[in-house]
């Protein structure tokens, strides 16, 4: 039975109030990391001119992994938190491992999991976004807040615990080798990507350039890079940050964010600390004239 079939079944336990649906949930999530391992790919030399069409194509065909995953999220958010919120840590925990070379395996090139990087960005994006959508504030944050725990297979072998910041890392050769179309290089690939990927209908674009941004405010700048905010001028004002201009509507930025007053979000927000993340050799960001943040209301609102 595919992860397809398996998420179906655990939605009709969720609709119909029948079944065991953490059963279902676990059964789910078991096949949908074993079809993610499926498209583990190896690079090599002989094959370098090649690579980047065959690591496209990869993250193509994990579209409709992440299309299963989306539909699951969404009906599992209708279930007590405190039921589902635990097994979906679980999942995303799991998934963080693949994006290190599995373990008996030799040397190798370290882009030959810049596949399951750029799924693993987005697809956390996208979960946080399904329970931003759906007002689950609390449970969002506690995606924030865990601490999820996978063996390193590289560099030691050691157990450890990491923040939601693993789910961010740079994917060399997509931003490299893959980023040059044409004679033109793609400011970075991986935004592209995510960018050019939004088909999903229930989870739009603004949908996970506001959850980026939310993750990067929520790491204070370091560790986290709002890579999607490349596309923040074609996006729109983003809807938390439109309604964050009245005290209750500032109250879901307040949860997710762990900050107290909106006036200290402006002030975390328009930091030097937090403009120079934004300002890397590598990634060069500028919020000014890029007003999907509403940052100017904001400002004229609370920087008083």
């Amino acid at each position: 039975m595919s992860s397809a079939q398996r998420g179906k079944r655990f939605r009709d336990f969720v609709l119909s109030g029948k079944g065991n649906p953490i059963a279902a949930f676990g059964d789910f999530a078991e096949e949908f990391i074993a079809n993610l391992e499926e498209l583990r790919m190896k690079y090599s030399r002989d094959e370098a001119s090649t690579w980047s069409e065959r690591l496209r194509a990869n993250i193509d065909t994990a579209t409709a992994h992440r299309d299963v995953l989306v539909e699951v999220v969404r009906a599992g958010v209708s279930l007590p938190p405190d039921q589902f919120i635990p097994p979906l840590l679980s999942l995303l925990e799991q998934l963080l491992p693949l994006q290190e070379r599995p373990e008996g395996v030799g040397s190798g090139f370290e882009c030959s999991e810049d596949n399951y990087k750029l799924l693993c960005y987005e697809m956390f994006l996208y979960v946080l976004a399904i329970l931003i959508k759906a007002k689950r504030f609390r449970e969002a944050r506690q995606l924030i807040e865990y601490r999820y725990v996978f063996r390193r297979t590289y560099g030691g072998n050691d157990l450890d615990s990491h923040s939601f910041q693993s789910f961010n890392n740079h994917a060399g050769s997509l931003e490299g080798q893959c980023g040059v179309e044409g004679s033109q290089k793609k400011y970075s690939m991986m935004a592209y990507l995510i960018h050019e990927r939004a088909t999903n209908k229930h989870i739009r674009f603004s949908d996970v350039l506001q959850t980026d941004v939310l993750l990067w405010i929520a790491a204070e700048g370091w560790g986290w890079r709002p890579r999607c905010l490349v596309y923040g001028h074609s996006a729109g004002k983003l809807e938390l940050f439109v309604r964050s201009v009245t005290v209750d509507g500032f109250q879901p930025l307040s949860i997710l964010l762990q900050i107290k007053t909106p006036k200290e979000f402006v002030e975390r927000l328009t930091s030097q600390e937090m403009t120079k993340t934004l300002q890397s050799e590598m990634f060069r960001l500028s919020l000014r004239g890029n007003d999907c943040l509403n940052l100017q209301e904001l400002k004229r609102c609370w920087a008083r």
